[in-house]
């Protein structure tokens, strides 16, 4: 664990501008994830962790929406539709996706270079000839309009075809980034904002959509001046750092001591069936008349619950449905609701937990079941005879 604060203090001492920071070695940092645009999750992660000597602390999770660097490559294409037209667009992307793909390369690298208060005026990015062919298709271009100007921008957008470029203003193209940083700012305030995260002090920004300056300076300008007590970082090649950081973790899995649980974990069972709130099609009635409502969800851990990884979580205690039962089968369920009733087709089947009871004694009849969870999701179950206390068999098998 000392590897990893010595690895944070170093970092800190690289984007701090030669400033030694030592008190972050026990920071309380938001990581915020930021993917690029081209890659396939567009949805950005906040992770609240606190820094000890012990290892990372996470103390809150939240999932942010779909608006990260893919929103703004949305923007982008939404722009160049109503620059070209929208059926010229459509017809280059279904016919030419390598010179697509080559535009949207094109584009991350535009979206790396351009700072904030930057004073080398308007953007120039090349465009491919395919889509300008496409665009003059049964045009009759004069020399006087190989630089055209559609009239909704009013000269802020200008297409040269004979270079084959299209020169945007600047003001136009820092405006497909605003739908996408004011959601990621929203739910950054919204976190500062907790009483119980009122320790946080430093933001933490990594993906390949945090290597956008203008992204970066104005996610720094912004916390200054709502937050000047919080610092916003960023490693040289964030794109990167969520690589590494796996690679770290591989080496020191155990390098994260608490995390927040990022699904709500139980088991199917039957339950007393109860008529005021059970539908009639879970009805079950076992062989002494007793009615009971299948698919119940037994709850063991809670979503956004603190766990400590590698450690047993407070058991919960069963019985067998039947007599003389020499095994169970029991599916384990994850859900995003807090307290789901059962389970159903608003959880996911993560696998099955099998208990072997074949030498359980016959008046034993209370079995206590407890989940340990991992570095990143639920690991094993182990299951104990609540009367003897004496272990038994248990195995968790996942889906696939």
């Amino acid at each position: 664990m000392g590897n990893w604060c010595r690895l944070w203090t170093a970092f800190v001492t690289q984007v701090a501008n030669g400033v030694v920071i030592l008190d972050y070695v026990r920071t309380t940092l938001a990581l915020l994830q930021l993917p690029r645009g081209l890659e396939e999750r567009g949805t950005f992660d906040i992770t609240v962790s606190q820094v000890t000597q012990e290892g990372l602390e996470e103390i809150h999770r939240a999932n942010g929406g779909n608006v990260g660097g893919t929103t703004v490559n949305k923007e982008f294409w939404n722009l160049l539709c109503r620059v070209y037209g929208e059926d010229v667009v459509s017809r280059f992307r279904s016919e030419d996706p390598d010179d697509e793909l080559r535009l949207e390369q094109s584009f991350e690298q535009t979206k790396k270079s351009v700072e904030m208060n930057d004073k080398r005026g308007d953007i120039h990015m090349p465009i491919p000839l395919a889509l300008h062919t496409i665009f003059t298709a049964g045009k009759t271009i004069e020399k006087s309009d190989q630089q055209w100007k559609p009239k909704e921008f009013e000269g802020k957008i200008i297409v040269d075809l004979k270079k084959g470029k299209l020169q945007i203003n600047r003001r136009v193209f820092e405006n497909l980034f605003r739908t996408s940083f004011d959601e990621i700012y929203k739910s950054i305030s919204e976190l500062l904002s907790k009483q119980e995260l009122s320790n946080l002090n430093a933001i933490l920004m990594v993906g390949g959509f945090s290597d956008s300056p203008l992204l970066y300076e104005k996610m720094k300008a912004h916390i200054h001046i709502d937050h000047p007590n919080v610092q916003v970082l960023k490693p040289d090649q964030a794109i990167s750092a969520v690589v590494k950081g796996a690679v770290y973790f591989g080496h020191d899995p155990k390098i994260f001591r608490k995390r927040v649980c990022r699904h709500t974990y139980g088991i199917k069972i039957n339950m007393p069936f109860d008529r005021t709130l059970d539908p009639k099609g879970l009805l079950q009635t076992d062989e002494n008349g007793v009615e009971y409502c299948k698919n119940r969800f037994s709850k063991h851990v809670s979503i956004g619950e603190k766990i400590k990884v590698g450690t047993f979580n407070q058991g919960k205690i069963y019985l067998p449905f039947r007599e003389n039962q020499k095994s169970v089968s029991a599916p384990v369920y994850v859900s995003k609701d807090r307290n789901p009733r059962y389970a159903d087709n608003s959880c996911a089947y993560l696998g099955s937990c099998k208990l072997d009871l074949s030498n359980l004694p016959m008046e034993e009849e209370e079995i206590e079941v407890s989940m340990k969870f991992g570095e990143t999701e639920l690991a094993t179950v182990k299951a104990r005879e609540v009367k003897t206390n004496k272990e038994i068999q248990a195995e968790l098998y996942f889906l696939g």
